[in-house]
């Protein structure tokens, strides 16, 4: 998902990218909006389109998928809001939603809460979670 921070922006890709956000499906708009939060000019409408993908009910498969990527959009975004989410997304029975808000919490560096996920039951999620912390801290350094 993140490959769309990586292009280069000129006025025509910033253009593809905006109408993008308003007319492709919800898992391409995040990407869309993930994109534009990057942009000084952009970042607030694009924070608030996040939110109201986030904060849109679920039902379905792709729905629940969707809203997911968009918090995760929101917290690769330093976005705050989606903490408590976050926080309570961790004790989902669901292992893609643990996986998620860990990855997720690590982004908004919030290593203690994301580190609850270094003792869940999935041995995968144990060693990606550990892997984002480190990988996250050190770039920071």
């Amino acid at each position: 998902m993140w490959c769309a921070t990586l292009t280069p922006l000129d006025a025509a890709t910033e253009a593809a990218i905006v109408d993008a956000s308003q007319k492709a499906s919800p898992e391409l708009r995040i990407v869309a909006f993930a994109r534009l939060s990057t942009l000084p000019l952009r970042r607030n409408e694009a924070i608030v389109s996040l939110r109201n993908l986030a904060n849109a009910p679920a039902t379905l498969e792709s729905e629940r998928r969707a809203r997911d990527a968009a918090v995760s959009a929101l917290a690769q975004a330093g976005d705050d809001s989606v903490r408590a989410t976050l926080l309570k997304s961790l004790s989902s029975s669901d292992l893609q939603t643990r996986w998620h808000a860990a990855r997720a919490l690590a982004s908004l560096g919030d290593y203690s809460h994301a580190a609850g996920a270094l003792g869940d039951d999935d041995a995968s999620l144990r060693a990606d979670v550990a892997c984002a912390i480190l990988a996250r801290d050190a770039t920071r350094r």
